[in-house]
């Protein structure tokens, strides 16, 4: 598809069939349909965790825990679990152009100073690469 071409995905079954076929419009458009709740998600995501303890197969024999698993620790942005080449591709595709704030510092600011650090690079490679 050229990219002066939009077609109008009508309904999320199509939208997603579009993006098994590498349609980015059917990502597009699931992301306008389900917006804040991919928002929530990313401010669940971006408290980045590690795993302090034990595998990857204990935690989710955890996952009907409330709130974080004993087992996760916060950590300095961009050092934990979260995939966040695969955040930001996300929301540049969905075309956000908005805030990214970050909740951190509990090691103090230098750890506070190399999460900022890290987004900054990142939000330049992605919006800006």
């Amino acid at each position: 598809m050229r990219e002066d071409q939009h077609v109008q995905v009508t309904d999320d079954d199509d939208a997603i069939k579009r993006c098994q076929q590498g349609d980015i419009e059917g990502l597009a458009t699931l992301i306008r349909r389900y917006e804040m709740d991919a928002l929530r998600l990313a401010y669940l995501l971006t408290g980045d965790r590690y795993l302090a303890e034990g595998t990857m197969d204990d935690l989710r024999r955890e996952e009907d825990v409330v709130g974080y698993a004993a087992r996760l620790r916060h950590g300095e942005i961009g050092k934990g679990m979260n995939d966040y080449d695969a955040i930001f591709s996300t929301l540049k595709c969905a075309g956000f152009d908005g805030w990214i704030s970050i909740e951190d510092g509990v090691d103090g600011v230098d750890q506070l100073r190399r999460s900022v650090t890290y987004l900054r690079d990142n939000i330049a490679r992605h919006w800006n690469g």
